[in-house]
């Protein structure tokens, strides 16, 4: 369900665990239910996980307003990316105007770690823009 990385950067203190994972599209209400189920599993994996850097990553086809992103957020007890507006949108990537596009790709990470940056950037070939989310640890 969600690959598990660990990466020691050489400035990093402690080695920093990455759960990536992509929840299926919800297509429809069982996909929906289905994409939930998934993302609160994948929380709970996380929030039961006793390294103190991690980070939660993925296109979770959902946007921060739903209230699955709500549990996901609660249940993993991470912190969120973004906050403010438009929220770095990351889909589509063709070219609309931005207000249309939507943040459906997250990042999230333990009190440990703190956001320095974050950026959208090209595409790719994808139909996403890249999220880049540079993080720290704490002093």
């Amino acid at each position: 369900m969600a690959i598990e990385v660990s990466i020691q950067p050489p400035k990093a203190r402690s080695p920093i665990y990455i759960f990536a994972f992509h929840p299926h599209p919800p297509t429809g209400p069982l996909a929906q239910a289905q994409r939930d189920c998934e993302l609160f599993k994948v929380a709970n994996l996380v929030s039961e996980d006793k390294h103190k850097n991690k980070i939660m990553i993925g296109d979770w086809n959902i946007t921060p307003f739903a209230p699955a992103f709500g549990e996901t957020l609660r249940l993993s007890g991470l912190n969120y990316q973004g906050y403010g507006f438009l929220l770095n949108p990351t889909w589509p990537s063709f070219n609309i105007m931005t207000f249309l596009k939507i943040p459906i790709d997250h990042v999230l990470y333990s009190e440990n770690l703190v956001q320095v940056r974050k950026e959208n950037s090209k595409a790719f070939m994808s139909d996403h823009h890249a999220l880049i989310v540079h993080l720290a640890e704490k002093n």
